[in-house]
């Protein structure tokens, strides 16, 4: 079973593109294209390597 059984989710639940058109002032799709650049830039990826061997101690 997916959800609450007693929230209508169709009705109550907003997410992806249906939140922004209602309650963001930006689009979706530019959202989405700003994540995705973020997550392939080299320099993100090696920031997150620097922390994550920071963190397991490499």
């Amino acid at each position: 079973m997916k959800g609450n059984i007693y929230v209508p989710e169709n009705e109550v639940i907003y997410r992806g593109k249906r939140f922004f058109d209602n309650f963001a002032k930006i689009k979706y799709e530019d959202m989405d294209r700003y994540m995705k650049e973020i997550s392939e830039s080299e320099n993100t990826k090696k920031l997150f390597r620097n922390l994550f061997d920071k963190i397991v101690g490499n």
